[in-house]
Formats: C-alpha cells, structure tokens, sequence
C-alpha cells in the first residue's frame, strides 16, 4: 500500500533535519599599516595577530625574523614507529603550499594579490608512554628529516614526556613533508602521543601600503586537514579535531593626507613677475600674470588632484571681467616634495591640474611625506593678458576650488 503524500512529506523534512553541518576553526590575522613620522621610509603592516606559542617560548626567532605568527587549533593523537619505512608512520607534518590569493577593501571590492606560505612550524607532543626515557621522544632530536630544518626543542624535567619543538621550513613555496624520530630508539619502538599548541610562522607578501589606498582588506582561505590533506599529519592519527582551518585576513590602511596653507592663501592676486612697474612706467606690456601660493603637505598614499572653476574654459579655468563677459584664461599648476610622484613616476614640477574630477592627476607617494614643502601656481595662458590689459581699470575675478583626494 503506498504511504499518503502528507506522511511522505513528514519523512523528508525529518532525514534534512539530520544532516549535521560541519564547521573547522576559524583564526584571525590582522595587520594594518599607519605612516611613521620617525621613519617616512617604512613600507611594512605592522603585525596585530596574537602570537603563536612558540613566539612566547623563543622570542628571539620572532624577534630576528621579524615574523608573523599564529596559533592553529588542531589537535590529534599520533602513534610514531621508530625507523619505519614509510616516513608518514613516523612523526610526521607536511604543510600548505603557498596560496595565491586576492584582499579586497570592504567598501569599494578593489582586489590586491597577497602571497601567503608558511616558514616555521611547532608543536607540543606529549608521549603517553609512561616510564619512556626521554631520548624515546620521536620529537626530541636535532636532526628532522625531509623539508624542516632543526631550530629548537624543549622538555620540562618536570614533565619529560612533553616536548615542544621549532622547525624551519626549507622551502616554503611547495614544502616537502617533514618527519622526525629518536636518535636512541630501536627499530619498531612504537611512541604514542598527544600533540597540541600547533603553531606556523609565515610569510604575507602584498604590494607596498603606499600603493594601497585607506581602507579595511579582508580576505578567507580554508585549508584542509587530516592524511593526504594540505595539512597533512601522516598515518595513524586518531581523535583529530577538525577536517579543515580557515584563515581569515584583515588588513587596514590608514594613510595621513593633510594640506596646510598660510593665512590669506584663499585670495591670489596675479601680477607680472616682476609688478606693474614696467608697464606704468615705461609701458611695457606683461606677457604673463602669476602668483604662487606655498603650503605644506603630508602624505603617505595614493591621491588625486584636480580643479573646479567658476568659469571653466577650454582645459582650464577663466576670470570674468566685473561688469561685462570678457573672460582671460588661466591654469593652476602643483609642484610637490619628491616622494610624492605622477603616476608613471615623473617628479611633481609645475604640473597643470586638470578640470573635473573625471580627468583628475594621480599620484602615488613613494615614501611618507610629513610637513613638506609644496606650491600651487596660478597663471594666465594665451591671450588672457591682451584682453585684460584691453580694459584698464577693470577688475577680472574668478573663483577656483583645488581638491586633494585619497583614493578609496
């Protein structure tokens, strides 16, 4: 007899409601970058990620390298064979390759490549084989074989079946497989053990801070765990705690753009170079009128400048003459200190900025500049001194905005 559909549909719903769903680990890296006034040239995230054990027990290795470094919770219990043939039944850990990924700012979605690969690792094994002499240890040895060079072990007296070891790895790009055993053992000397505080030092490779713009970058990898996975613990692991780890990266940019002119520097008079004395007195006419305006920058990122005019003409910008429609062009130019550069890298010397913010100057400051000397120039262009001198007496004003942007 068939069942009734209502009663089918009972049964469904109960088999989808137990179907478990699985979550690994998740651990934080964070980083951000901020300029230095005592050290302009400084071009490095500063490291925020609480650090792994190993960090607390050698701080002089992550002191020399300067390293990041992290906690990783995975726990397992291992059974290593003195001597095996199979190196994976000894005392084994290969790690991740180097993953190649994108960060993007949380606001805008702009994406930056990072390399991410694992330099160090360290563990705690502790042997559950009581009465074992210490020199039984499959950990307790200088000399690891396949991709992890020796740096440090540790047992306390107190404890001597417990035993924290530091390795180098040798290749991080594509690690081979790494594995240890008792120099004094026999063959076939089994050691069981319970292995903890799981610890990587690695290597964040991203494009300089000051070609990033402000702004918060995160980004998740998920990593594999267990035999045969990118963590990968050898055989005969048990009570394994998770089948996967997921890293989640958060960078901030903070960069300083500040501008600071001198009182008055909201009004520029343009004259001849050298006044009006030549033409009051002798008649001679100026061929151009200017002013400059000093101000000081600070500056350790990306940004853009541009205009806004009053009376925009033709590329630039126009005075009006007070009382009738003649107008005589001008431009404003910008020269800045010499970290700050145009885009393909040629110096900031009396460059013309460009009207609107769709044809905006790009810049991108090469190292952090604090209180730096800086001009803006304003001066006519073409005819602009014919047609103002053609009206003696007049007045010719025009308004113009200048915009400093941090791109976002």
């Amino acid at each position: 007899m068939s069942m009734p559909a209502l009663l089918r549909r009972v049964v469904l719903a109960g088999l989808c409601v137990l179907s478990p769903t699985v979550w690994g680990p998740t651990v934080k890296i964070t980083a951000f970058y901020e300029p230095d006034p005592n050290n302009p040239h400084n071009t490095h995230f500063i490291n925020t990620t609480p650090q792994a054990a190993f960090c607390l027990r050698w701080p002089e290795y992550c002191r020399a390298l300067g390293a990041f470094s992290v906690g990783i919770p995975i726990t397992y219990n291992k059974e290593s064979v003195q001597g095996a043939s199979d190196v994976r039944d000894r005392f084994f850990v290969q790690l991740p390759g180097q993953r190649n990924f994108q960060i993007s700012n949380v606001a805008t979605g702009r994406s930056y490549p990072v390399e991410f690969r694992i330099t160090h690792v360290s563990q705690m094994g502790r042997s559950m084989r009581l009465g074992d002499s210490i020199h039984n240890h499959p950990i307790f040895t200088q000399y690891p074989g396949g991709g992890c060079r020796y740096l440090k072990t540790f047992h306390q007296t107190s404890r001597p079946r417990e035993v924290h070891y530091l390795w180098n790895v040798t290749n991080p790009p594509a690690p081979a497989g790494c594995h240890s055993q008792s120099s004094f053992a026999p063959n076939g000397h089994q050691v069981p053990l319970e292995m903890e505080t799981f610890g990587i030092g690695f290597e964040l490779n991203l494009p300089p801070p000051l070609d990033i713009p402000n702004g918060m970058y995160t980004a998740t990898q998920t990593f594999s765990v267990g035999p045969g996975a990118e963590f990968d613990l050898g055989n005969h692991v048990s009570g394994l705690n998770t089948s996967e780890v997921t890293l989640e990266f958060e960078l901030a940019v903070n960069h300083h753009l500040k501008t600071e002119f001198p009182p008055g520097s909201e009004r520029a008079v343009l004259e001849p170079r050298d006044g009006w004395a030549g033409w009051v007195n002798r008649g001679q006419r100026p061929e151009q009128l200017q002013r400059d305006i000093p101000f000081r920058v600070w500056s350790s990122g990306p940004f853009s400048m541009y205009t806004l005019c009053q009376y925009p003409q033709g590329a630039g910008c126009a005075m009006r003459r007070n009382g009738g429609d003649t107008l005589a062009a001008f431009n404003v130019a910008v020269s800045l200190p010499a970290h700050i550069q145009v885009g393909n890298g040629r110096p900031v010397r009396r460059e013309v900025l460009p009207v609107g913010r769709q044809n905006a100057l790009n810049l991108r400051t090469v190292s952090a500049a604090f209180q730096q000397p800086a001009t803006l120039h304003f001066q006519t262009v073409g005819t602009a001194v014919e047609q103002m001198l053609a009206h003696p007496g007049s007045q010719f004003e025009g308004i113009v905005t200048v915009f400093f942007e941090p791109f976002i």
